[in-house]
């Protein structure tokens, strides 16, 4: 009867260690309702079951199963959707459930009353972590990762649920061959480790793929409006020998070959966008250029250095640059000019993007890469400031920086964005 008890105790807390983990994890903060009856209900009938059929192996089989559909009920999840969940909890209970029969291995506690003893440190050890660490946002970057990255957490929650269970059955032995079922679990993590770090190159490489797929066709538009300007060569050739028989003093002369250079400077950006290193970000370049001309915008794009020095790969760098443009563009007023100009500092490329801009308070501009935080709106009124926050977030990735100020350029205020990476 006593064994009976003990195996109830240990059931319940057992049972209630899994639904506060799946509540916090859900819903943030547990919270009893009605709908945890059935779960009560079964750990009733598990331990009467227990004591008229003492094999521990087949109640615990019989539990699992019957233990993930009431705690799905409970939670108010799809029984499909609250296995991915199951999953991740119990990673993180049999890891709190291996350490704590670790410390009582040193105590040699009766099987019974170390079940017992284990289930509450375990507990407390949940309610601790649950608590004082970001558990939940973990949790959420799992809920959104791909399902190739869930297959493998999968693979490591088997370990866990085959590790507990062993203890659960047989603690004694589980004591006895920790160092080795260590060193077997150790070996499949690593294994796991490897599969999601191919998994990661793959995913890159298919990006890469994706940005060349998507901005090659925009490359070679940019080389046949080169070859279509080389065409014109000979033309502007004869256009400036011109001017010499056209103008009738020197200073007539010199102000139409300047204004007409400068033209000519300014309309060569597209030969000069070819001689970048990076082939794709210098298209996407060229098409924002097509972007703000179409509407009714002028951007300028000035480049100090052709071999751009910087680590981050191009598609991540186009979505860096993409962001800033595109805010960019779409706050310079029509027949307005905003600019763009890319160097090098070091080891680094340094993007500087400007904008005409009222003037932004030194205020604003510190809040000015946190998340939800813009100085445009919304046609209902909201605010939108996600991009900005992912920009900051890629840049740290990418060990860079980047900061905002005010820019006054001939009377004239411009927010000015400087990207270093």
């Amino acid at each position: 009867m006593t064994d009976a008890l003990i195996y109830f105790t240990y059931t319940i807390i057992e049972y209630f260690i899994f639904w506060y983990t799946a509540s916090v994890l859900i819903h943030k903060k547990p919270h009893i309702t009605p709908r945890i009856i059935p779960g009560v209900l079964l750990v009733i009938c598990m331990s009467i079951y227990s004591v008229f059929i003492n094999n521990q192996f087949v109640s615990i089989i019989l539990f699992i199963p019957l233990q993930v559909i009431t705690l799905a009920y409970s939670q108010r999840m799809r029984l499909s959707e609250f296995i991915w969940m199951y999953v991740v909890e119990y990673i993180i209970i049999t890891f709190c459930e291996v350490s704590v029969a670790f410390g009582l291995s040193f105590f040699r506690l009766d099987a019974g009353i170390n079940s017992l003893f284990g289930s509450i440190f375990t507990f407390a050890i949940i309610v601790l972590i649950c608590h004082f660490t970001p558990v939940t946002k973990l949790y959420s970057l799992y809920d959104n990762s791909s399902v190739k990255v869930k297959i493998i957490i999968s693979n490591t929650s088997l370990i866990a649920i085959l590790t507990a269970l062993y203890f659960r059955v047989s603690p004694d032995n589980f004591i006895d061959n920790m160092i080795m079922l260590a060193v077997y679990i150790l070996i499949i993590l690593f294994v796991n480790i490897e599969i999601a770090m191919t998994q990661y190159d793959l995913a890159s490489k298919q990006k890469q793929l994706e940005a060349y797929k998507h901005y090659l066709p925009i490359v070679e538009d940019l080389i046949k409006e080169v070859r279509m300007r080389q065409h014109d060569y000979d033309n502007t050739i004869q256009a400036i020998t011109s001017l010499a028989i056209t103008c009738s003093t020197y200073e007539e002369l010199s102000a139409a070959i300047n204004d007409f250079t400068d033209h000519i400077i300014a309309s060569n950006i597209t030969s000069n966008l070819l001689k970048l290193n990076f082939k794709l970000a210098a298209g996407f370049i060229f098409s924002k250029c097509k972007e703000a001309q179409s509407a009714g915008k002028t951007l300028t794009v000035k480049i100090d250095n052709y071999i751009l020095n910087t680590s981050v790969v191009e598609y991540d760098l186009i979505e860096m640059l993409g962001i800033l443009i595109d805010n960019a563009i779409e706050a310079t007023p029509e027949h307005s000019e905003a600019f763009i100009e890319l160097s090098n500092r070091g080891e680094q490329s340094v993007f500087t993007i400007m904008n005409p801009s009222p003037v932004i308070s030194d205020t604003s501009i510190k809040k000015i890469f946190s998340d939800g935080f813009s100085t445009k709106k919304r046609n209902d009124g909201r605010p939108h400031g996600i991009g900005l926050s992912r920009l900051s977030g890629m840049v740290r990735t990418y060990k860079g920086s980047i900061d905002a100020s005010n820019r006054d350029i001939d009377g004239t205020n411009y927010i000015c964005f400087r990207l270093i990476v």
